[in-house]
C-alpha cells in the first residue's frame, strides 16, 4: 500500500462508486490497456452521461466508441445490461453475484468489481494480471483464479481488500510485467518466491 500511494495510477473510474460509470469502464477495460480506455471513457460519458441516455440511444451510436477499443460486440452488451438494470431493477444494481452474472457481458471479474466498488461488499477480483503476480509471488505457475481469490481473502483484511486488489493491478502493469519484470523495484521482492530468479517467464 505504501508503494501504491506513491506510484499508483489515477483513472476517472476509480473516483466513482456509480454503477453505470463503473460498468462502462469495466466493459471497456476487457483486454484493453487502461491508458487506451481513458480518453474513450471520458468522451463516452460526455455523450451518454446517464444510464437513461445510453438505454434510450440507438446501439449503432454506441458502437464507434467500442470500435476504437477493438471489440464492437461490447457495445451491444453494455446497452442490454444498462437497460436491464433500469427496467428490471429500477435503476439499482442487484448486489448478488448470481444476479450480476445474468447481466449481458458481466462475468466473474466484472461482477466482483461491482460487488466491491458499488455494493461495498469487498471480494477479490482476479484478472490475468493479478493471477500472474499471484503465481510468481507464491512460486506456483499452475495456480488458478479460484486459488488466487481464496489466497487474497485469507491474506488481506476485508477493509483493505479493495485497495490491495487495485494496488496489485498497478503492480502488474508497472512492475510485475509479463516480460522484463522489474524485480529490482518491486515492493514484494523480499517475500516473492520467484523474484530472486534472474529471468521471469
Amino acid at each position: 500500500m505504501n508503494w501504491f500511494s506513491k506510484y499508483g495510477r489515477r483513472f476517472p473510474w476509480r473516483e466513482t462508486r456509480d454503477w453505470y460509470r463503473t460498468l462502462v469502464a469495466e466493459l471497456m477495460l476487457i483486454r484493453t490497456r487502461s491508458e487506451t480506455v481513458e480518453t474513450v471513457y471520458r468522451e463516452f460519458l460526455e455523450r451518454f452521461p446517464q444510464a437513461e441516455n445510453l438505454c434510450n440511444a440507438n446501439p449503432k451510436d454506441i458502437e464507434p466508441f467500442f470500435k476504437r477499443l477493438g471489440l464492437v460486440q461490447r457495445a451491444q452488451r453494455l446497452h442490454k445490461a444498462v437497460c436491464t438494470i433500469l427496467e428490471k431493477y429500477g435503476g439499482t444494481i442487484p448486489c448478488s453475484i448470481e444476479e450480476l452474472f445474468q447481466l449481458p457481458g458481466v462475468g466473474n471479474y466484472i461482477a466482483r468489481v461491482l460487488m466491491t466498488r458499488v455494493c461495498k461488499e469487498p471480494v477479490p477480483f482476479v484478472d490475468t494480471n493479478i493471477l500472474r503476480v499471484t503465481r510468481r509471488f507464491l512460486g506456483n505457475p499452475n495456480i488458478g483464479a479460484d486459488h488466487a481469490e481464496r489466497w487474497l481473502l485469507s491474506s488481506v483484511p476485508r477493509h483493505l481488500l479493495e485497495n490491495v486488489n487495485i494496488a496489485l493491478l498497478d503492480l502488474a502493469a508497472l512492475v510485475c510485467k509479463p516480460k522484463r519484470s522489474r524485480c529490482d523495484i518491486c515492493p514484494l521482492t523480499t517475500w516473492c518466491r520467484t523474484g530472486s530468479r534472474a529471468n521471469i517467464p
